[in-house]
Parts: structure tokens; C-alpha cells; sequence
């Protein structure tokens, strides 16, 4: 299989390598939104593979000659998909400007903390304000803990599951005020970033939990002008990253009270194994393997975001949903092989690029005014993507920030038009 494995990553490698240049050929910068959506879907669906390759268990389900036929359709899909947001995306220039914007420091930092606020009101609540149990239940594993039973999508009331999925805003909103150029603005949201960032962790998602420090150390690069500052900053967060992610996973399935039972978290790098497993679930789709009910998937796809108290007959899909296409248990399959799972392969091909097409289209009309308020919510909208190509159903769940942000841009900083184009000089010309 070594040359398949050659093959492959010359072919995603050259891919990239080609849309970056394209991208930045066009956008005359390397953080243009097309780049950095590449940087997105090259991670998702070829970085497992660059690393590992076949050393794999599942890749031994499939034959050779029919697992790499696969692996081709899915790896042109993939890169005719980015070549055609490209193209779509044409004239949509977009150029990353500074987060000086104190005005939307001082927002974000607002209604991050009102929601912090309810967040901390509704836990407590859970546990009729009993503060030793509030921390104990704070230690339990994930979803165990008596907020998350309250909250879920399967129970409570709208409000609680509203107040639960909006929680991860606050790591964002408070790492773009932690930006300001006021010392009170910025003083008060790093101190909340890290009382959330402490919540995040014990919450259970590596996702939520890492993805605000990505995006603190995106906003501090373009807000400090030391870089060595920046680098110490980015060398101790990427340690914290390393250590305590890994600590997460772990022990958030078993509890974090048992740390010390096992002796500490061994530190070593967790890489979701998403990409073997999506290949299987299309082979199995070009098998002829019966698929998935289209109603369930669909209806999760588009309308997951309300909660099961609004909607009480919302299908519900257990762990084995997905079987054969998935293991019982495991989270993901990425969204092609969810979308192998529900359709024909040349369907779920067309939807995956629609999906890329729009996404694409989406971040570059955020982008269109060039200010701290704009950067912000695209990165978020970038954050969000990544969720979307991992699972389809976070299409709709994870819906919920991205609109955040773009209502409070909208509302608060009027509507996203392009900039004013450079007054032109007036005068006499010479010759007139």
C-alpha cells in the first residue's frame, strides 16, 4: 500500500497547495477565509491520513483494490468541492484588518457576561444552590452532572437548552474583549476567559474546550505588536492545550474525581480517527448496504437545533443509528460519511459540495466590511464550519453561535456593506 499511501497525499497535497495559491493569489493575504476553510477541510478529511496512513484496523474490512477506489472518489470529491467554492467565491475579496474596534470589545464582553451570568444561575439552580455539590457535580463525567440532565436536548425547557448550547460563546466573546486596549475592559475578560475555560474543561468537549484558546491566540496575534510576547503567549497555550486536553480525554467519561485513582493523564497527541471510518461507510455505500432512514436524517440535519421540549416527536437517533455505517459509540463519522450513510454516493458527493459552495460564500460576505467586528464573528463562522464537516448535525445544533454573533454585529454595527471605496481627488488636473 505504500504507493497508494504516496499516491493519495501527493494528490491532497498538491490540492492544497494549489487552492492556497489561488486563494491567496486573489485575496492578496494567507488569512483570507477561503484559506483558511482549506486549512479546515485538509485537516478533517487528509491530515489522519498523512500521519497514519493505513495503520488502521477498519481499513482490514475492506479489500485493497476496492478501499483505494474509494479513497479516490472521496479525495477528488473533496478537492472538485474546494476548486468549485473558488470559483464561486469569485470577486468576493477579503482582507483581515485589526480588532481596535473597543466598541465591540466592550459588546462581546456584555453579553458574554449575561450569559455567563444565566449560565451560572441555572447551574446552581440545578443543585438547589448547594455549593459543596455544585463542585461535585462539576467533577462528574460528562453529561452525568445534574445541569447536564437538566439541560439536554431530550429534557428541560427551551431556556435550558438555549442557555447550555449558547454557553461556549463566552469563551469566544471573552477572548476578543481580553483584546481591548481599555485595561478594565481587558483585565475583566481574562479573568472570566479563564473562569470559562475552567467550566469548558470539566464540560467534557475537547471541541469547546480548545477551540476558544485557538481563537484567543487568533485575536492577541493581530492585537499585540511584541511577537515575542505573542510567541511566549502561543508556546504556554499550546502547552496548556497539549497537557489538559489529553487530561479531558481521559477522564471525562469515567469523572474527573478519579484523576488521581489513575495516576495522572498520560500527555501524547489525540487525533480523531474520523477518516478510516468515513472511507468505510462509503464503501459500504457503494456496496449496496441498505441506508439509513432519510426522514430521521434529514429532519436531524436541518432542525436539531430545537429542543426536544418545543418539539416533543423530534426523532430521536440512539448510538446505533448509524450501524453498520458507524460503530455503536463512537461520535463521528465526518459529514461525507454521514451523508454516504443517507444517500447515493453521486448524491452525497453533490451535497458535500453545496455545503463547502455555501460555506465559502458565507465567510467572504462576512468579511465584506473589514473591521474587529466582522474578523470576530468569522472566526467563530470558521469554528462553526469545522463542526459541520465533522458531523452534518451540528449544521443545525451549533447554528446557534454564528447567528449569535452575526445578530450582534448586525444590530449593534449596522449591516455588513462593503467598504467605502477611497475618495477620489478634486482639483485641476494638468492640461485643463
Amino acid at each position: 500500500m505504500e504507493y497508494q499511501y504516496i499516491f493519495i497525499n501527493a494528490l491532497n497535497l498538491c490540492s492544497t497547495g494549489a487552492l492556497v495559491w489561488l486563494f491567496y493569489s486573489r485575496d492578496r493575504t494567507l488569512l483570507s477565509p477561503g484559506i483558511a476553510l482549506v486549512g479546515l477541510i485538509f485537516y478533517v478529511y487528509s491530515f489522519h491520513f498523512l500521519l497514519y496512513g493505513y495503520d488502521h484496523y477498519v481499513y482490514e474490512r475492506m479489500p485493497a483494490d476496492e478501499l483505494l477506489s474509494v479513497q479516490f472518489w472521496i479525495t477528488v470529491t473533496v478537492i472538485f468541492a474546494q476548486f468549485l467554492a473558488f470559483a464561486f467565491s469569485g470577486g468576493k475579496r477579503a482582507v483581515l484588518g485589526s480588532v481596535e474596534d473597543n466598541r465591540f470589545h466592550e459588546i462581546l464582553l456584555f453579553v458574554g457576561f449575561l450569559i455567563f451570568a444565566a449560565n451560572m444561575i441555572w447551574r446552581a439552580n440545578a443543585v438547589d444552590w448547594d455549593a459543596d455539590r455544585f463542585v461535585t457535580e462539576l467533577l462528574l463525567s460528562r453529561l452525568s452532572e445534574a445541569w447536564a440532565q437538566q439541560g439536554s436536548l431530550n429534557e428541560g425547557s427551551p431556556i435550558d437548552s438555549l442557555i447550555r448550547v449558547l454557553f461556549p460563546f463566552c469563551g469566544y466573546g471573552f477572548a476578543f474583549a481580553a483584546t481591548s486596549r481599555s485595561p478594565i475592559t481587558s483585565v475583566i475578560a481574562h479573568v472570566l476567559f479563564v473562569i470559562t475555560l475552567v467550566f469548558l474543561f470539566f464540560q467534557g468537549s475537547r471541541t469547546y474546550f480548545v477551540t476558544p484558546i485557538f481563537g484567543y491566540l487568533a485575536f492577541q496575534y493581530f492585537a499585540t505588536r511584541n511577537r515575542y510576547l505573542f510567541g511566549a503567549i502561543s508556546a504556554v497555550a499550546m502547552v496548556a492545550v497539549l497537557y489538559y486536553s489529553n487530561i479531558q480525554l481521559n477522564f471525562r467519561s469515567v469523572g474527573f474525581e478519579r484523576i488521581e485513582e489513575f495516576g495522572g493523564a498520560e500527555v501524547n497527541y489525540h487525533m480523531d480517527d474520523n477518516y478510516p471510518r468515513m472511507l468505510y461507510a462509503a464503501w459500504l455505500s457503494w456496496n449496496g448496504e441498505p441506508r439509513v432512514a432519510a426522514y430521521p436524517f434529514i429532519s436531524g440535519a436541518l432542525l436539531n437545533f430545537i429542543p426536544r421540549a418545543v418539539w416533543p416527536g423530534k426523532p430521536a437517533m440512539s448510538d446505533e443509528y448509524f450501524f453498520p455505517f458507524k460503530d455503536a459509540h463512537y461520535i463521528t463519522i465526518s459529514m461525507m460519511g454521514e451523508l454516504h450513510a443517507a444517500a447515493h454516493p453521486i448524491v452525497a458527493a453533490a451535497f458535500f459540495c453545496l455545503i463547502v459552495v455555501l460555506m465559502t460564500l458565507v465567510s467572504y460576505r462576512i468579511f465584506r466590511r473589514q473591521d474587529a467586528a466582522s474578523m470576530a464573528t468569522l472566526l467563530i463562522f470558521l469554528l462553526y464550519s469545522y463542526s459541520v464537516l465533522r458531523s452534518i448535525f451540528n449544521f443545525s445544533a451549533a447554528i446557534y453561535l454564528p447567528l449569535l454573533m452575526m445578530a450582534i454585529n448586525w444590530m449593534f454595527l449596522g449591516k455588513g456593506t462593503d467598504p467605502a471605496p477611497p475618495e477620489r481627488k478634486t482639483g485641476t488636473q494638468p492640461g485643463e
